[in-house]
């Protein structure tokens, strides 16, 4: 089985296709929106994210566009230390915990799909609306940005097409829907000088608290 799709060209769907590549295969990855852009937020990678793309021939190009995670503090909402812990190799981890921009990531993966699997591995403007499996493999109904609509065949479907996912909501019904946790996090940026020398993750509040 070598013809996969991928649904999505997300940091996941990214990553997936050059783990595929690695082993022999050439995925194509069907992207909803017309043009990849570098949005996002922070995201926090793990020493197993970061593990991975060492495994990929990443891991400098990683290091240059992230920070290091060094400590990891919790406080109260009163701003009073509740409990810190190191991260990483720092907890003696074999590899690096790291915060990037999604969107920084996203484009450095994206480029390097392009560059190992060829122009035509991302196909852009194509969202995969259904899909209909059968002995020999799965069609994908997909909705083209320019309006017109298409159905491609595949050996196999990996669905890596967010949290609104056509597939899992195809697949699980009853089950594709978020549900609210009760609890909001608010994320923003500012430019500041760097807090405990920048390498520190902050926690603020508790669930407990009321304002």
């Amino acid at each position: 089985m070598h013809d996969i799709a991928i649904i999505g060209a997300g940091p996941g769907g990214l990553v997936t296709a050059l783990r595929l590549h690695q082993q022999g295969f050439r995925p194509t990855i069907y992207e909803a929106v017309a043009e990849l852009k570098p949005l996002g937020v922070g995201v926090d990678i793990k020493t197993v994210g970061t593990k991975e793309f060492e495994e990929l021939g990443l891991l400098e190009q990683f290091r240059a566009m992230s920070v290091e995670a060094v400590d990891s503090i919790f406080y109260n909402h009163f701003g009073q230390e509740i409990y810190a812990e190191k991260c990483g190799v720092h907890m003696g981890y074999l590899h690096e915990q790291r915060f990037v921009h999604r969107g920084l990531l996203q484009m450095m993966l994206y480029r390097t799909v392009l560059e190992r699997l060829g122009d035509d591995a991302v196909v852009l403007g194509a969202r995969v609306v259904r899909y209909a499996q059968d002995a020999e493999g799965v069609t994908l109904d997909i909705e083209n940005r320019d309006g017109g609509a298409q159905q491609v065949r595949h050996e196999a479907v990996i669905a890596a097409d967010g949290i609104k996912s056509a597939v899992r909501r195809q697949m699980h019904p009853n089950q594709a829907e978020p549900e609210f946790s009760g609890i909001t996090m608010w994320r923003g940026t500012t430019l500041r000088e760097p807090i405990r020398g920048g390498h520190t993750i902050l926690h603020l509040g508790d669930p407990g608290s009321r304002r």
